[in-house]
């Protein structure tokens, strides 16, 4: 290349083509110099040094974003512009070498353009300074993770043969899983699918409005404070604090707002002689596949009646699981409305529970059950 002719762009060009070809560890000065048919030293006419080298080429990655200034729609637009970079950062395995950080005026306009999108979808600011993150690390992760599997086979005797070598016993929803990508991969692209998830959350706060409602009722046995999320209880419990509610159900307490929940009627239909009432109140706790099960089991239990904790193992077909069932009832995050007071100990005891023995015991005489137990 003629002297006059060698830019700064043209460095970058070439430092990005050798890097994609060869890896980051052939990339030098002098390497580069050969490649572009100049000497080393002129390079630095154009780049103070090797960091600066680096950054431009992490920034030449984060130039190749669509930034989708032009998309109304704020899901659309992040969409393509986290694509863009998913696909971008494929294209470059040299990327995850380098520190996150790096990067220059290609990198601020992919941060700019990102919350852009976040405000004209109306996302509250408190709420985008996360997402902003969050959506860096959906990218970064998922892609990064995406590499590291890159020529793994996920089908053939040799994989067939690891899972079956797996202890299904001990490990069953692993094996499980990896049953699916064998042999039964669920449709959809995992980079989308997880990156709706991120949006639909985001979607909920749009407007101001808070993600959470809460309501904390007067009753027989002390205040009930309810969390719900777009009328579906996610939190539960006999106290006025909401700060201890939102923790065990695994939500930040500042994004509940005081409000009026829908379940509360059915809550003080059930302390006005209606047992029944809460039965049907939609419910989200979030928890591992097994203790959804046993809360799925426990709203079968009828007002009136009790279980033990090897009936309910029982029922879910694990008749040695009655500890595992017994976990599950304590970290039940929506008391009531899953009726985990209707468990009961092997010999009838009343055993522990999370808001009380007390509770348990007035909740199960005002359902009729306390003089069977």
């Amino acid at each position: 290349m003629a002297r006059g002719t060698l830019t700064k762009d043209a460095i970058l060009d070439a430092a990005v083509a050798l890097a994609d070809a060869e890896g980051l560890e052939a990339l030098s000065m002098r390497r580069l110099g050969t490649q572009l048919g100049v000497e080393a030293m002129s390079l630095y006419n154009h780049v103070a040094n090797k960091d600066e080298l680096l950054r431009g080429i992490v920034d030449r990655v984060w130039a190749a974003l669509d930034l989708a200034l032009d998309e109304p729609d704020w899901r659309v637009a992040l969409h393509r512009l986290c694509g863009s970079g998913h696909r971008a950062m494929l294209a470059h395995r040299w990327f995850f070498q380098l520190p996150v950080a790096m990067g220059g005026p290609a990198r601020m306009r992919v941060i700019d353009a990102t919350l852009a999108h976040l405000d004209h979808g109306r996302i509250p600011d408190e709420l985008a300074f996360h997402a902003l993150h969050v959506l860096d690390g959906h990218v970064f992760g998922y892609t990064w993770q995406d590499l590291g599997f890159t020529g793994v086979p996920t089908s053939g005797p040799a994989v067939e043969e690891a899972v079956a070598q797996l202890d299904a016993a001990n490990l069953p929803h692993l094996v499980a899983h990896a049953m699916q990508h064998v042999s039964n991969h669920p449709p959809g692209d995992g980079f989308v699918v997880g990156l709706d998830l991120l949006l639909d959350g985001l979607a909920r706060s749009q407007n101001g409005a808070p993600m959470y409602v809460t309501q904390t009722l007067e009753t027989p046995d002390g205040p009930f404070t309810i969390i719900e999320r777009g009328g579906v209880v996610v939190g539960a419990g006999w106290t006025g604090s909401v700060d201890e509610v939102a923790t065990r159900s695994g939500i930040q307490p500042d994004a509940v707002a005081a409000g009026s929940c829908t379940s509360a009627s059915a809550v003080l239909a059930y302390y006005a002689g209606d047992s029944g009432a809460v039965a049907s109140v939609p419910v989200a706790p979030q928890g591992t596949e097994f203790r959804e099960r046993v809360w799925e089991v426990l709203r079968t239990i009828p007002a009136g009646e009790t279980r033990t904790y090897g009936e309910v193992a029982a029922e879910l077909g694990t008749p040695s699981a009655s500890r595992a069932v017994g976990a599950a009832c304590g970290a039940n995050v929506v008391a009531l409305f899953v009726p985990c007071h209707r468990v009961m100990g092997a010999s009838g005891a009343l055993t522990g529970f999370a808001w009380g023995v007390e509770t348990k015991k007035s909740l199960l005489g005002r359902e009729g059950s306390l003089a069977r137990v």
